[in-house]
C-alpha cells in the first residue's frame, strides 16, 4: 500500500489505513514502519494527528507482540531474555518499576521494536500498563519522525531557491541529527 494511495483516501478512511498498516508491520517486524511514520503526518493532515494515529497503529501492532509472546511463543520469549544480559536486566528492572521501563525501553533504539513485545509478554507485567507505557514512550520519536516527513515534503513543494525551501532543509538536517543523537 503506497502512501500516494492512502493520501487518495477520505480523512477518516486513510487515518483508519494508517493505523492498520502501522499496527501489521509492526507485528510482522519485517517491514519497517518508519516510511509510514514519515508520511503520517502528510495522510492524516498535520503533525498531532499523525502522530497520534501513528502512535495507536504501533501501540496496537505492540500489544499484538505482548499477546502473541505471553500466549503463543512464552518459551521463545523466556529463552530471549535468559540468552540476553541486556534483556535480562530489562526484565529485573521492570519488575521494579514497569510503566517506566517500558516507556525508557520504547524511547531507545537499542531495543528492537517488535521482539520487545514478545519478550515483555513473557514478564509478569500487566497488558494495560505495557500498552499505556508503550503509547507514551513512542511519543517523542514518533512525533520527531512525523515532523521530519511533514518538513521533507514542504521542502519538496517549496521548489528551488525559495527561501522557505532552505529553512525546511535546514529543519530536516536537524530532524536527522537529533534522531542520530537520541
Amino acid at each position: 500500500m503506497s502512501v500516494a494511495y492512502l493520501q487518495a483516501l477520505p480523512p477518516a478512511q486513510a487515518a483508519v489505513a494508517l493505523v492498520l498498516c502501522t499496527a501489521a508491520c509492526t507485528v510482522s517486524a519485517v517491514i519497517p514502519t518508519t516510511p509510514l511514520n514519515f508520511a503520517a503526518g502528510i495522510i492524516c493532515g498535520g503533525l498531532v494527528r499523525g502522530s497520534l494515529l501513528f502512535n495507536a497503529g504501533a501501540t496496537l501492532g505492540s500489544l499484538i507482540n505482548f499477546v502473541l509472546g505471553r500466549r503463543c511463543f512464552r518459551t521463545w520469549a523466556q529463552e530471549k531474555l535468559r540468552g540476553s544480559p541486556l534483556l535480562s536486566a530489562l526484565e529485573g528492572a521492570i519488575a521494579k518499576r514497569s510503566a517506566f521501563m517500558i516507556a525508557l525501553a520504547r524511547l531507545s533504539p537499542v531495543f528492537p521494536f517488535a521482539v520487545l513485545g514478545y519478550v515483555l509478554g513473557a514478564t509478569k507485567v500487566k497488558a494495560t500498563t505495557f500498552t499505556w507505557a508503550t503509547f507514551v514512550g513512542l511519543i517523542p520519536g514518533v512525533t520527531l519522525y512525523t515532523f521530519i516527513g511533514m518538513s521533507a515534503a514542504a521542502a519538496a513543494a517549496a521548489g528551488d531557491g525559495d527561501d522557505a525551501g532552505w529553512s525546511n532543509y535546514i529543519s530536516i538536517g536537524a530532524g536527522v541529527i537529533a534522531t542520530v543523537v537520541i
